[in-house]
């Protein structure tokens, strides 16, 4: 996760993170491409908001913290319980299990090129809605994708702009 999250320690972020106010805004880089294509590497930018309880639905896209320290943007896919629900990133084939006490964040708002957009737009959310519907093929799709684009470059030599 970028703005120097990436490399801060659990502890570090911890400290950080007690300096936040509950509902105060804070903008993140993203980087990786987990939540391709809603999100792009060092492109993307979401804001995100700490709060005391978080009132999530499916759909949502969360800053959680991994057991080993890493901190992940990715989406919730199912709310099992008040203790623990399932996510995944937009651009991956398999739902990980956290605990709800991991969550550090929730994104509020995203800023694609120039544009800033509440993840509560009414087309935002028919994109998304569509989008977790096509979860079991998304492997199919993103290899049709790379296929296009190797064949893309093999014919004119040109690189694909993301």
């Amino acid at each position: 996760m970028g703005n120097d999250l990436k490399n801060m320690s659990k502890n570090a972020f911890d400290e950080f993170w007690s300096q936040v106010a509950i509902d105060e805004e804070y903008a993140i880089l993203v980087t990786g491409n987990s939540m391709y294509p809603f999100l792009y590497h060092n492109k993307s930018i979401v804001y995100v908001v700490k709060k005391l309880h978080y009132n999530l639905k499916k759909g949502d896209i969360i800053l959680f913290q991994r057991n080993d320290g890493a901190f992940v943007l990715h989406r919730v896919i199912k709310i099992c319980s008040q203790k623990f629900l399932y996510v995944n990133g937009d651009a991956q084939s398999w739902k990980e299990e956290i605990n709800t006490d991991q969550i550090r964040a929730q994104v509020i708002k995203i800023r694609r090129t120039n544009n800033i957009f509440s993840v509560n737009n009414l087309r935002y959310r028919i994109c998304v809605k569509f989008w977790m519907i096509l979860f079991p093929i998304r492997p199919f799709l993103f290899k049709c994708r790379a296929k296009y684009i190797r064949e893309r470059e093999r014919l004119w030599g040109e690189k694909l702009k993301e």
